[in-house]
């Protein structure tokens, strides 16, 4: 059962019941599924500073 929570195998369960079409898009996909660049763009309108942030969190780790 804790299993399950974890993956959100409950919500996908869910939501392949009440709209099975929506079953064949991916939960939770990677940046890479939708590119890059849109990813990014979208998240860019919740939060402006991303790329910033996720830049400056890359060179902390390389120093």
């Amino acid at each position: 059962m804790e299993e399950a929570r974890r993956v959100d195998a409950n919500q996908i369960d869910l939501i392949s019941r009440t709209v099975p079409e929506l079953s064949k898009y991916p939960c939770s996909p990677d940046d890479k599924y939708f590119g890059i660049l849109r990813a990014i763009a979208t998240k860019l309108s919740s939060n402006p500073l991303y790329v910033y942030k996720k830049v400056a969190d890359k060179l902390r780790w390389k120093l």
